[in-house]
């Protein structure tokens, strides 16, 4: 039996050659075959010798270079590279593998960069001779690679009794460089990456859990380029560590001079040698999996083997999906030229064991073939990255990541798995996440993943950096020359990007127009693993993509409604409505003309295209412009055909009448009344005692709360206090569900974010989690629960009111269930309590508050108090529905909640996609901080500073558990803000003390008014329109300076600012500090009256002291 090398720093890459030559010279190395009977083994002492016999050779041929880099450019055999690799390393050069397949300049850029002038080559070789002539250079030293004869010649001789071992003297450090090679060059010129004894070292013990698999025989590894980490690692590694063989392809040339080529892999022979060597397990690449998948006799092949382990890239899932199904025991790794392979090969159980029989479970296989867990020595640190479930994810104690921790940052996106956190999955990569004009994030793997499985296509890339929405660039296995062929693919590939399509949230998604197909003349640019070099190819078919785009605005082929009448506009609004949402066709009779289209799967894009068709429908010579709103403001067939048959029949009179202030107001005013009529709740013909004969709630009490929507940022904080409440002794949470990740995943990734702590089995044992409309699983939890905070609610300012109505609806059901179950209750015991029902509203409820009556009370407002955004308007509709609920039918209670803000534990935690902490980075991006506007004196002595009332999470989640569980009685309105305001500017002064001395800023930025702080935001929207061209390299300008992405919000937030100065200036009336943004204040006593935190901080307020931990959080995540 071999014995095993230790893998703790005794010897490193030179002394395991000379390990194994000692102690298991008789074991298998390497085994290949030239025939079913014909099966040739290598062992450790050939192997051993052969090293030796290569030392000596480039020691006498090369002369004495300790240290110096050594470039390999060969198409040679696989024995033969990596004998002459580990040669190479015993004599005490740096081999540097590089892939003959890169351009001569990308080899020049490389040993240019690494320093390296002398190169070994195979001259007979006609693969690679080409591009040694065209890195010719004074400068270079070609030399002869020695042959198999030479190395293995003596052996096969019978002549292993003349052995003279190499000798020298040299130590070699765990620092000194082992060998080196290169990045795969997807996003520019392949990168040399020399590798540390140490560094190697890590390498092979990541291969120490396969050490526990005796029933692994032997690693098929042919077909694996010996250049790459891939085939470095189960090649030439592999053997090393785990005292295994590796079966390889056969050598076709012994001496060099025959003209045979290297055997080139394919998927016919892999399998092949696979059967003659009987290899046990197969590593791999995706793409000949994929068409191993089409082949049932490749598949019968595939079963008989003990693992296949996928590496190298992405398998599509369906394919993935089909080979375990059929039961393939397929498995992924995953690596990367910096740090190797740090995932276990093979599989893990239900408990995190490695288990080669958990790849014989097709049911675990399903769920967990994609993905991987890491060696137990690995640290691993994760990043969120703004993409639902996705984190950055680092190897740390690599290498060194600039101005952090040490560690590697790989820029790939991974997901745990929802329910073993061993496990992950790799979903893509930040450098690839397209991030649209909007701020949303698309990640294009999926895509791009499963449409590479069509045989149809060779290549495919997501695009639409800095755009309003996606595009797909395609290039066809087959390209035609003929008319309508481009068009034809389109079509015949459409059902599928549509299924895909599916997959992605919304925003995401592909539209027809926005499919490119490579013309027949031109192709995309590849790296040398044979996948498209993204950048590249987008930088070459950019006047293509300029012009889709172009096009997808002025499209002059929409064909017009037959006539301007109302009808024909609105039959022909109908139609593209149903073209431009994935499942219009389905949807039928639901797109009628009073049916708010958001609620039927529109969203930004197909605003965007329904309005660039609208626009060109009316034709070039149309005078009015066309709101970028018009779609938002009138999202029903009957409101747009009705605006836009005005606009036909007299273009200037109606445009003035459709955006005077009195139109809009009144419109607004009839949406909130309609919906509010629509939803109210009616009073059953029952009589119940009055609240005040209730049995008074005992306060210590066993409490079973419903929560909805756990995920978001107050959400995560209220389940959290609840989860830390010992009179709560269950939790129903009820959130919507997700494509990608479980309710369970998704709370686990929430509160990983904001470094909220929950022992596991806390979470398990008090929380039942449910996905889905609150009413509709009612059953499983109505019975129980008595207090309910419902907090779930679309945050979407561009959308309008009628966009809300499937969430006042969903209330508007959810209040009627739990006056039932009142009454249910009741009729056993008339004198039980109704359950407590907390609506988390907001203060824009009263966004459009006359504040010349002073502030905002604590009691339901004037429809025309709420006029704004539809966000604010709709919780304005829930709150007077409550209203008008029947006293002793419900005990319900509205929250307005205010601006809330990080916190001082556990992390500082602040979305950054919120709209203060993209103020502040774009601060640093224009150099200035904005100041309070109109900073008034009068007499030299009263100074007006605006003001902020900004809550912390924390604080507010405790006031409204503090709330919800009172029992005094109470106004069915509060107002939840922070009851001592601060002053803008000290908030802001302190903001730039802590920039500066974080290191973000060099200096402490000055302080500018706010509207020549939006100026010069402004004057940066034109470079971000200007820079779509850019290399997926380069950084997004709205991720350097993200105001950009929701500027009219800054804009009116300044205009806001200055109408409230000037109304408080004339006339010299309610001169108190007003909010910033002109935003009015709010009364908070019956929220100081119920909840001792606000208790707390109306005697002081410590935002300012939380702002450090804004900064450390806002670093952490790579914001700042």
């Amino acid at each position: 039996m071999a014995l095993l090398p230790p893998l703790t720093g005794e010897i490193h890459l030179p002394g395991f050659v000379d390990f194994h030559l000692q102690r298991n010279g008789d074991q298998p190395a390497y085994t290949f075959a030239y025939g079913v009977n014909e099966v040739v083994t290598i062992t450790f002492a050939q192997l051993g010798r052969a090293v030796h016999r290569g030392a000596i050779y480039f020691k006498k041929s090369l002369g004495s270079r300790e240290g110096e880099t050594l470039a390999l450019i060969a198409s040679v055999d696989s024995l033969l590279y990596v004998t002459v690799v580990l040669a190479a390393v015993k004599a005490g050069y740096a081999p540097f593998m590089i892939s003959p397949r890169n351009s001569p300049a990308a080899v020049t850029s490389m040993l240019t960069k690494i320093g390296c002038t002398h190169i070994l080559r195979q001259s007979n070789s006609a693969l690679d001779q080409i591009l040694l002539d065209s890195i010719q250079s004074k400068t270079l030293t070609f030399h002869e690679l020695p042959t198999l004869e030479r190395l293995y010649g003596p052996d096969r001789l019978g002549l292993a009794h003349d052995f003279v071992p190499f000798s020298s003297h040299v130590e070699r450090s765990p620092d000194h460089i082992g060998f080196v090679i290169h990045s795969s060059g997807s996003t520019g010129f392949p990168k040399p990456v020399p590798q540390k004894f140490l560094t190697i070292l890590h390498w092979m013990s990541f291969c120490e859990c396969s050490r526990i698999y005796p029933a692994i025989n032997l690693c098929g590894a042919m077909g694996l380029p010996g250049f790459h980490a891939f085939g470095v690692n189960f090649q030439l590694l592999y053997p090393l560590a785990l005292s295994k063989p590796t079966s390889l392809f056969p050598p076709t040339s012994y001496d060099f001079r025959t003209d045979a080529s290297p055997i080139f892999p394919n998927p016919t022979n892999i399998l092949q040698h696979i059967v003659w060597t009987r290899s046990d397990v197969l590593m791999t690449v995706p793409s000949f999996v994929t068409m191993w998948r089409n082949d049932p006799h490749c598949v019968e092949t595939l079963k008989s083997l003990k693992a296949v382990c996928c590496s190298s890239g992405p398998l599509p899932q369906n394919v993935g999906d089909d080979l375990i199904k059929w039961g393939v025991p397929l498995c992924t790794s995953y690596g990367a030229t910096e740090f190797g392979i740090p995932t276990y090969r093979i599989a893990l159980d239900e408990d995190g064991n490695t288990s080669l029989d958990s790849l014989k479970n097709t049911s675990i296989r399903l769920r967990d073939w994609r993905y991987v867990g890491f060696n137990k020595h690995v640290q691993l640190n994760l990043v969120p990255v703004g993409i639902e479930g996705g984190y950055e994810l680092r190897i740390m104690a690599l290498e060194n990541i600039e101005g952090g921790p040490p560690g590697y940052a790989t820029h790939d996106i991974v997901q745990i798995h929802p329910t073993k956190p061993f496990l992950w999955k790799l979903i893509g990569r930040t450098d690839e996440v397209i991030v649209l004009s909007s701020g949303e994030k698309v990640v294009p793997n999926v895509m791009e993943n499963e449409l590479a499985a069509c045989p149809l296509l060779s290549g495919v890339l997501m695009f639409g950096r800095g755009r309003p929405h996606c595009g797909l660039l395609v290039e066809a296995r087959e390209p035609k020359e003929a008319d309508g062929w481009a068009e034809s693919l389109v079509n015949t590939i459409w059902p599928l990007v549509e299924k895909v399509n599916s997959t992605y949230p919304n925003f995401g998604r592909i539209t027809r127009e926005m499919v490119i197909v490579i013309p027949f003349n031109n192709h995309a640019v590849r790296v040398d693993k044979g996948g498209v070099a993204r950048a590249a190819t987008l930088l070459r078919f950019e006047e293509q993509i300029d012009k889709a785009y172009r096009e997808f605005e002025n499209n002059l082929s929409v064909t017009p409604p037959l006539t301007w009448s109302k009808e024909g506009v609105r039959e022909w609004l109908q139609k593209q409505v149903v073209n431009l949402i994935p499942s219009g066709p389905n949807l039928g009779s639901r797109v009628t003309c009073n049916v708010d289209i958001f609620t039927l799967g529109f969203d930004s894009v197909s605003a965007v295209s329904l309005r660039a068709r609208i626009k060109n429908a009316l034709g070039k010579n149309n005078s009015v412009a066309i709101p970028h709103t018009l779609v938002y403001d009138f999202p029903t067939i009957e409101g747009l055909a009705g605006v836009i048959t005005n606009m036909v029949s007299d273009p200037p009179t109606n445009k003035e009448e459709l955006v005077s202030d009195s139109a809009v107001l009144s419109r607004h005013i009839n949406s909130i009344q309609v919906l509010t009529e629509k939803y109210t709740v009616r009073s059953p013909p029952h009589t119940y005692p009055s609240p005040l004969q209730f049995k008074i709630d005992h306060g210590g009490a066993a409490r079973v709360v419903l929560l909805t929507g756990s995920t978001g940022s107050l959400g995560s904080y209220i389940l959290w206090q609840l989860l830390e409440d010992d009179t709560v002794t269950k939790i129903f949470v009820v959130n919507r569900p997700s494509s990608t990740l479980s309710c369970l995943e998704r709370q686990q990734r929430s509160f990983k974010e904001k470094s909220i702590n929950i022992d596991a089995r806390l979470l398990k044992d008090k929380v039942t989690f449910i996905e889905g409309d609150v009413t509709a699983t009612a059953s499983d939890w109505i019975s129980q629960v008595n207090v309910i905070i419902h907090n779930a609610w679309r945050v979407d300012f561009n959308l309008s009111l009628s966009s809300f109505e499937p969430l006042i609806q969903s209330t508007h059901s959810l209040i009627e269930t739990v006056i039932q179950e009142s009454s249910r209750r009741r009729s056993h015991d008339q004198y039980t309590r109704p359950i407590k029902f907390v609506f988390i509203s907001s203060t824009s409820a009263a966004q459009n508050w006359d504040q010349s009556r002073g502030p905002v009370g604590e009691l339901v407002v004037d429809p025309k108090y709420a006029v704004g955004k539809g966000y604010g308007e709709s919780k304005h509709v829930v709150e007077t529905i409550l209203k008008s609920c029947p006293d002793g039918l419900i005990d319900h209670t509205c929250l307005r909640i205010g601006q809330l803000c990080g916190g001082r534990s556990p992390n500082g935690y602040w979305a950054t996609s919120d709209w203060v902490p993209a103020m502040i980075k774009s601060s640093v991006a224009i150099g200035a901080l904005p100041e309070s506007y109109g900073a008034f004196r009068i007499d030299s002595y009263l100074n007006l500073k605006q003001t902020v009332s900004w809550i912390s999470l924390q604080d507010a989640s405790r006031a409204v558990i503090e709330i919800a569980f009172s029992s005094s009685s109470h106004s069915s309105i509060i107002n939840l803000v922070h009851p001592s305001a601060v002053q803008w500017d000290s908030i802001i002064n302190v903001v730039a003390k802590s920039l500066n001395q974080k290191g973000v800023t060099e200096t402490l930025l000055p302080t500018i008014s706010f509207p020549d702080w939006v100026e010069r935001i402004r004057l940066l929207e034109g470079c971000q329109k200007s820079s779509h061209g850019k290399s997926s390299g380069e950084k997004d300008l709205t991720d350097v300076c993200p105001a950009l992405k929701i500027l009219p919000f800054f804009t009116a937030f300044a205009a806001q600012e200055s109408i409230a100065n000037l109304n408080r200036w004339d006339g010299l009336v309610n001169l108190e500090p007003r909010e910033a943004g002109g935003k009015p204040k709010y009364l908070v006593g019956h929220a100081i009256e119920l909840s001792g935190v606000m208790r707390e901080l109306k005697e002081r307020n410590h935002i300012s002291r939380n702002v450090d931990d804004w900064m450390d959080y806002w670093k952490d995540v790579g914001f700042i």
